[in-house]
């Protein structure tokens, strides 16, 4: 059985990252008796406390064939020598930003296939976000000559493109996310006029919540819109709060902060549309476990989930406030009898999706 080294900043039960968090926890559950993980991570959640876990430091079972080292220390040294000890055969970095767990391992001399996962990180909605900092470190890594050290890994096709845009030369393999199928939830009452939304992603501009929120100011509709998610960008939460502050009374914003994955499924169950207007998503978890669970979504343009409105499954809308705000006009002015074919809709769009994937074997040519 092949060893597989996961280098990655932030792992179970840490989930206030999102994505990459649940990316490798559906991969290492999913591939179970066909790899041998290694997960190497810090012993704390993105907001810096302490993760619940019995030992850091030192080996623990996740499962019957994979093991988690909560490192209380962040120092070069100690992950270069467990790669060194572990003597894997892969090494698979996720993220592209990290000093630690990408940078450390990155140059380290191993006989090990090294797979650099960059999550969605050099699309450039994503690289507009504190630009020069990143793009000096990537003409740092063309510089080091790093697309001859390792093979890149790209959930999709349009992905691929993005690392080819910056690194011509790159070695691509292409995988896509293990996702999350939530059951089908019993949704809320549906009337014409009114409409409860709901939000899950970290609070920063990538998400786009303030644009939700400057397209309800415009609405005449009522409206409940419940966002979940821990701030990761304070001063963008403030000008959020300012906005929510300005919003006429017949619009309601409920901030949940950050909830424990397992209990966002029954919180969906409490909402009408899932809505994320995304500058970009690699993959976008919180979006296809809605749609799976029977929520239609509004997104952006720039996520995998297109197509939405042809399938009755949500609609996907330019990024302006006037789009937006049409887009929620057009659910919140919804009868019950068409919103039930939405609410079928989105569900049959997640299902089809994964009849159309071939994971496993897509995983086997990752680790070849």
């Amino acid at each position: 059985m092949k060893t597989v080294f996961v280098s990655i900043p932030w792992f179970l039960p840490a989930y206030k990252a999102g994505g990459p968090i649940q990316s490798v926890a559906n991969m290492v559950a999913a591939l179970a008796g066909q790899y041998r993980f290694y997960i190497f991570t810090a012993d704390q959640d993105v907001d810096g406390n302490k993760v619940s876990v019995p030992q850091t430091d030192t080996w623990l079972s996740w499962n019957d064939h994979t093991q988690v080292f909560y490192t209380s220390v962040r120092r070069k040294e100690i992950l270069q020598q467990t790669i060194l000890d572990v003597k894997p055969d892969f090494i698979f970095i996720i993220g592209i930003y990290d000093p630690l767990f990408t940078g450390a391992v990155l140059f380290l001399k191993t006989n090990a296939v090294k797979l650099l996962s960059v999550r969605g990180m050099l699309h450039p909605g994503a690289l507009s976000v504190k630009s020069f900092k990143k793009k000096l470190y990537l003409r740092y890594l063309q510089w080091r000559g790093v697309s001859n050290e390792l093979v890149f890994h790209a959930t999709d096709d349009k992905e691929a493109a993005h690392i080819r845009g910056i690194f011509s030369a790159a070695t691509i393999r292409i995988a896509g996310n293990f996702p999350q199928c939530n059951p089908v939830v019993s949704m809320p009452e549906k009337k014409q006029g009114h409409l409860i939304l709901i939000s899950v992603g970290l609070i920063s501009p990538m998400k786009n919540i303030a644009l939700v929120l400057e397209a309800l100011e415009h609405q005449t509709e009522s409206i409940v819109y419940h966002i979940i998610g821990g701030i990761n960008d304070q001063d963008y939460w403030m000008r959020c709060q300012a906005l929510i502050n300005q919003l006429p009374t017949h619009i309601a914003v409920v901030y949940h902060g950050d909830v424990a994955p397992h209990t966002v499924c029954s919180m969906l169950a409490g909402a009408h549309v899932f809505i994320l207007p995304s500058k970009s998503e690699n993959f976008g978890h919180a979006i296809f476990e809605a749609l799976s669970a029977g929520l239609p979504v509004i997104t952006s343009h720039h996520t995998p989930w297109n197509m939405l409105q042809e399938q009755q499954a949500g609609l996907n809308v330019d990024l302006n406030s006037a789009a937006i705000s049409s887009s929620i006009r057009h659910f919140a002015n919804m009868d019950a009898p068409t919103f039930i074919h939405f609410h079928h809709g989105a569900r049959q769009y997640a299902v089809d999706w994964l009849h159309k994937q071939s994971l496993h074997q897509q995983y086997q040519a990752l680790f070849q």
